[in-house]
């Protein structure tokens, strides 16, 4: 029985997994991708991980209640140009947890599709994600807290630094990006967005509070369905500090700026509501 336990423990070595004496299953160094995730549970990562293979996706989660502490490491891909695989995927799981590094050079950083936000919610946290081909971070169903998304999708137009569906996202730095953060039905506080190509924040039946938008290549904050934007300061953008769709039922409370290159806000008049903003 001994002989066979350790026969196991060394399978599972090689393949790059190992269990860890604190009740965590350590990830460890391999040149096999995709390390796939499919059973509950605490992971760690022990090492750096690149994947060279331009189509690979590095980390593969395929179950429920997973936590994923990359352990300050960097999970690294073969470059934003030929890159056609992903960093981290999930989909259709909840319960999913990932922390603590950095995703860099995919095609897109991380991907956590299909989390039902009232049914254990997914998270991701504690990360920074930059360099990818297309969107950095793609999430739907959860919660975002303490990212930094970076030069991401930066010749790609659709693409965002950080890309929400009905999640709410807190603390996340947006730099450098096509676009900056896009929230589709949900919320985002004490978030920036800075020197992206194009608009800092896209908003469609979502809110916004605090933070700032500034130095963006397009709009500091666009809203085209009603959203509500409170107290935001948006500054020196080339487009709009805040445009409101016509007719979008958006409102933007007590925000500031100013420097904006088209103008500070405009749609007030055509079916929204701004109050007590200074944006001269």
């Amino acid at each position: 029985m001994q002989r066979n336990l350790t026969i196991v423990i060394c399978l599972l070595a090689i393949a790059g997994i190992a269990t860890a004496d604190q009740g965590r299953t350590e990830i460890g160094p391999t040149d096999t991708f995709p390390i796939v995730i499919d059973t509950p549970g605490s992971y760690v990562l022990t090492a750096d991980l690149h994947v060279t293979n331009h189509d690979a996706t590095a980390i593969e989660i395929t179950a429920d209640g997973v936590s994923l502490d990359l352990g300050g490491h960097v999970v690294r891909g073969p470059g934003q140009s030929t890159a056609t695989g992903g960093g981290i995927f999930a989909s259709q799981h909840a319960g999913l947890t990932i922390r603590n590094g950095t995703v860099q050079e995919f095609l897109y950083g991380i991907i956590i599709l299909g989390g039902d936000p009232d049914q254990g919610s997914n998270r991701i946290e504690d990360l920074t994600v930059g360099w990818c081909g297309h969107d950095g971070v793609a999430l739907s169903g959860g919660t975002a807290r303490n990212i930094v998304v970076h030069d991401n999708g930066l010749t790609v137009q659709t693409a965002y630094g950080l890309n929400c569906v009905r999640c709410a996202i807190r603390d996340v730095t947006a730099r450098g990006n096509y676009n900056g953060i896009r929230v589709f039905i949900g919320s985002a506080e004490n978030c920036l967005a800075s020197e992206n190509l194009s608009n800092g924040f896209d908003l469609v039946t979502a809110s916004l509070r605090g933070g700032a938008a500034s130095e963006n290549g397009g709009d500091g904050v666009y809203s085209s369905a009603k959203s509500v934007v409170i107290g935001v300061t948006v500054a020196s953008n080339t487009g709009w500090g805040i445009q409101l769709t016509s007719g979008s039922a958006s409102n933007v409370v007590n925000c500031t700026g100013g420097g904006n290159g088209a103008g500070n806000i405009t749609g007030c008049a055509d079916g929204n509501g701004c109050h007590q903003n200074y944006l001269p």
